[in-house]
Order: C-alpha cells, then structure tokens, then sequence
C-alpha cells in the first residue's frame, strides 16, 4: 500500500506526517484549481485539510418534528412525533 493511502486510511493525519512523505518541490495539480499548488508546506497543508472535510462524508442527520407537513407515504410515517436518523449520502 502507498504510504500516503496507509496514512489517510489510519485516520486524519497530522501536517508534520504528510509533509515527511513529500518532496521539497512537491507540485499538485487539480483540475478544479487555477494554478497548482507548489512546496511541501503548501501541499501538506492542503491534504491535511481535505482529509479533515472528508471525514464523515456520507452521514447527515435528518430529523423531522411533528409540526411538519410529510411529502411522501414514508414521511408520514415519521411525522409523529419528532425523530431523526442517519441518512447515508453516498
């Protein structure tokens, strides 16, 4: 396995653990992105945020109280009351 992938798949890393797996002039390029990133600290930075807002992709918590209006057969299940539960996204 990829040193990188081992370390994201072991939880959110920290800055001073990916940026030991870079290069000095570590280039990253996105499509999404104008210009790519350049340097260690500026990838390693940018990693380490994106792992912080992928985590827990997927679970939303969706609740519903009795006071609304259900849309659907299955909504009217739920009007009662208020509950909610995890929806799961991807």
């Amino acid at each position: 396995m990829h040193p990188l992938r081992a370390l994201r798949e072991g939880g959110p890393p920290s800055l001073e653990q990916v940026a030991a797996l870079l290069a000095e002039n570590v280039v990253f390029n996105r499509p999404l992105l104008v210009r790519p990133i350049e340097g260690r600290d500026a990838v390693a930075r940018t990693i380490v945020q994106s792992a912080r807002n992928r985590d827990g992709v997927g679970t939303m918590f969706w609740s519903r109280s009795s006071t609304s209006t259900p849309r659907s057969s299955a909504g009217r299940e739920q009007s009662r009351g208020t509950s909610s539960k995890a929806l799961s996204c991807w």
